[in-house]
């Protein structure tokens, strides 16, 4: 595969699963529940933040780096180990769906997600932020929530993955004799 780095970011582990009869398993995001699914199929649904949803997004993580080793990729993934926000930039709370146990619930949830993952991977793999970084922006324009950021955050990403091409171009794998 030629990539340089493959940015990992958990945000859609909030949805819930949904597992068919034959043990495919499908994530029940905003954009397949505007469909029919899950019409003329047979299954179950799993709560996103559940032990189950965790025991299953781990055998897909499983499946994940093995394909990374397969390619000789894994040194390329990198995670984003962001949390969800308690307030907004200017101290506001969330809706009625997205309360602070929620947010505590799926901050406990991606800790768990980040630790497996560091089973497997360097601790340079990861992107950690500051936390006042965790801040959610009033107005985004995929409206207000714990995982849509203020500007800061996405230009503290951007800031990872240019000193990560930096670092790379400055490497010189065959030093002067």
């Amino acid at each position: 595969m030629n990539f340089e780095i493959l940015l990992v970011d958990f945000t859609d582990e909030r949805f819930p699963l949904y597992v068919l009869d034959d043990g495919a398993v499908v994530t029940v995001s905003a954009e397949l529940r505007r469909t029919t699914f899950p019409e003329g199929h047979r299954g179950r649904l799993v709560k996103p933040f559940s032990l189950e949803h965790f025991r299953l997004w781990e055998r897909g993580w499983s499946r994940f780096m093995q394909l990374m080793h397969d390619v000789d990729s894994v040194a390329k993934i990198r995670i984003n180990r962001a949390l969800w926000c308690k307030t907004t930039e200017s101290g506001e709370g969330f809706d009625r769906e997205n309360t602070p146990e929620l947010i505590d619930t799926a901050n406990h949830h991606f800790a768990r997600l980040f630790r497996r993952c560091g089973d497997d991977l360097k601790a340079c793999s990861f992107y950690d932020y500051d936390a006042d970084l965790f801040k959610a922006k009033d107005h985004h324009k995929w409206g207000k929530a714990p995982f849509h950021y203020t500007d800061s955050y996405y230009r503290a990403t951007l800031a990872h993955l240019q000193h990560e091409r930096t670092e790379a171009r400055s490497f010189d794998p065959m030093p002067p004799v």
